[in-house]
């Protein structure tokens, strides 16, 4: 994360648009939170009652904030475009400017298919975090806490459902990212020897002809090219088995609520109203767990990428020109 942390100086002139994004954000959020409780009120206190004005009143109030929660949404996400590419677009002309001052001993080092992968596809991988990671960043804990705190209040006999499914969610997170991030620096360091064999079969196409080669380096850039889908088939991998997972974790979490919950209904310690809102409340709580987990992938490869652009900068140039 230190190397995300390092963005900063280039973020800090556009903060306003952070700001805007967050707070939209977290309007949204406590939408969201509100919907379950008005289900619950529509549920045992207008169907249950056979009142129709009630349920009308009710609904056209849900309808109005649903549209509200998609406005702060849209403002959000304009907010996290903008702050994102002005932010990358001020990075990328400070690393140019670095690499003019490179002499031929740094160019040995890093390589021209490298600094090419940095300026586009790192770039490029810090930009999907900045524009949607806030959002995200700002959703998981409002809507984590609001709705452990409305389940909580709803039946906390039930709590226990969710205290066994958020440790098991947690490690297989956690898991994920440990093995993540090793492997999406993997790839794109395959990404920079992909770049830098095909600048060079283009720039040496003449010299590959005159010396008839072309088999040969067509079967280098195969080997190559093979290496990374290979190495970006496994990240993908990882990172598709965890939604599915998460799914089936949450469905037995859901299950298992209306299993008991069902019981406290027929009891009359709970209403139906009262059921539907848990399970939705239940739905907000794990759903946290699940942005993080998309989040995840996104941390990993800016975080990679971040640390390969901060190389750069720090790379001392080996001849310095001193002005007279």
């Amino acid at each position: 994360m230190r190397a995300i942390r390092s963005i900063w100086p280039w973020l800090r002139p556009y903060w306003r648009y952070g700001a805007g994004a967050f707070m939209a954000m977290i309007v949204s959020v406590v939408i969201n939170l509100s919907i379950p409780l008005l289900t619950s009120r529509i549920i045992d206190d207008g169907i249950a009652q056979d009142d129709g004005s009630f349920v009308l009143r009710l609904a056209l109030t849900m309808v109005g904030l649903i549209i509200a929660g998609m406005a702060a949404s849209a403002v959000a996400s304009v907010m996290g475009v903008r702050l994102a590419f002005n932010t990358v677009t001020d990075l990328r002309r400070d690393v140019y400017a670095k690499t003019q001052t490179f002499s031929f001993g740094n160019l040995d080092e890093l390589t021209s298919g490298e600094i090419l992968t940095r300026l586009s596809s790192d770039m490029t991988k810090v930009t999907m975090l900045l524009s949607m990671g806030l959002s995200f960043i700002a959703q998981i804990p409002i809507m984590f806490i609001g709705a452990l705190g409305a389940i909580v209040l709803i039946d906390a006999s039930l709590v226990v459902i969710v205290l066994v499914m958020l440790p098991a969610i947690g490690i297989l997170v956690g898991y994920t990212i440990s093995q993540s991030n090793v492997l999406y620096d993997a790839v794109q360091r395959r990404i920079d020897r992909l770049n830098t064999v095909l600048q060079e079969n283009i720039q040496g196409a003449e010299v590959i002809k005159a010396f008839v080669r072309q088999d040969h380096e067509t079967e280098r850039f195969n080997e190559v090219a093979d290496d990374l889908a290979d190495q970006a088939a496994k990240v993908n991998q990882l990172v598709a088995s965890l939604f599915p997972t998460l799914t089936v974790i949450s469905a037995m979490g859901i299950s298992a609520v209306i299993w008991l919950g069902g019981g406290n209904v027929i009891d009359g310690t709970l209403t139906d109203g009262q059921l539907v809102a848990f399970i939705s409340y239940m739905a907000l709580v794990t759903m946290p767990m699940m942005m993080f987990a998309f989040l995840q992938p996104m941390i990993s490869a800016a975080t990679a990428s971040m640390s390969r652009i901060n190389e750069i900068f720090g790379t001392v140039p080996a001849i310095s020109f001193v002005a007279n």
